[in-house]
């Protein structure tokens, strides 16, 4: 009789084994069924949301020379014009400006004002000259009086962590004063 217990017991953990790995199969096919529904919601959700997102509208409307009892500083005004839904909040700005070929102005800006959905704002960066290129332009454009400078502006514009970085390159003439 003690074999037959021996052997009954056996039976019932080979069972109670079996029906263990069947609860454990069955959780984590739950578990994954519960994964993939939520990853459906979720894929879902983001699909949903509007990324569609236009570039804004950049363009130079003023690059000035400022008056000044040292080293010349520059003035550049950026028209910038939203065409999305949202406002742009910029973060940031980094940009550097070449006169002829002669890389005088660098810089960055922060605390810019937002510019309005569907609006138009604009942006104002001041800089310095640098010095050595300065100088180079400065000799060369005295070579040559009453003719129209070249200008090359690069920025990047930075929207945050959600809008992707916007690189901005204009070029255009400006025209030196008159006497």
């Amino acid at each position: 009789m003690d074999a037959r217990l021996v052997k009954q017991d056996s039976y019932t953990t080979q069972l109670s084994g079996h029906l263990f790995l069947r609860l454990i199969l069955q959780m984590i096919s739950s578990s994954l069924r519960l994964t993939s529904i939520f990853m459906c919601f979720f894929l879902h959700a983001c699909a949903s949301f509007n990324p569609v997102f236009e570039e804004p509208d950049i363009s130079v409307s003023s690059f000035r020379l400022l008056p000044s009892n040292g080293l010349p500083e520059f003035e550049i005004e950026l028209k910038v014009t939203n065409p999305n839904s949202m406002e742009l909040k910029l973060q940031g700005i980094s940009y550097s400006a070449s006169l002829d070929g002669y890389k005088v102005v660098s810089g960055v800006a922060s605390n810019i004002q937002a510019i309005p959905a569907y609006g138009t704002g604009t942006v104002t960066l001041t800089g310095g000259l640098d010095l050595f290129s300065g100088l180079q332009f400065l000799a060369d454009i005295m070579q040559r009086p009453n003719k129209g400078i070249n200008y090359q502006l690069q920025a990047k514009l930075d929207f945050g962590r959600f809008i992707p970085n916007m690189h901005v390159d204009k070029s255009g003439i400006v025209m030196a004063p008159r006497n």
